[in-house]
């Protein structure tokens, strides 16, 4: 029960990716974000890897709240994403 909980979760978590592309991608270039209500600034970003923390963090060093998004600039749809996620995690079988 444990394991298909455990791929039911993997489903709905690329699912909402899926979902989530656009914006993300649109985040990554942002230079302020925001999630349940807390403001993130961008902090930092290298070869797809972007940081954001909020306005009293700016030292990277000593952080408590973080956001990371990383663009992989071949994943440009569900499959794409889907064989990466499978790389990462491993193929899910249900």
């Amino acid at each position: 029960m444990k394991r298909l909980a455990s791929k039911l979760r993997y489903l709905w978590a690329l699912a909402f990716a899926l979902a989530l592309m656009p914006t993300l991608a649109q985040a990554a270039s942002a230079n302020e974000l925001s999630l349940d209500g807390v403001n993130y600034l961008h902090r930092w970003s290298k070869n797809g890897q972007n940081e954001f923390t909020p306005p009293a963090e700016s030292d990277l060093s000593r952080w408590t709240d973080m956001i990371t998004l990383n663009v992989i600039d071949k994943v440009s749809d569900g499959e794409k994403l889907a064989e990466l996620a499978n790389r990462i995690l491993g193929p899910v079988n249900i």
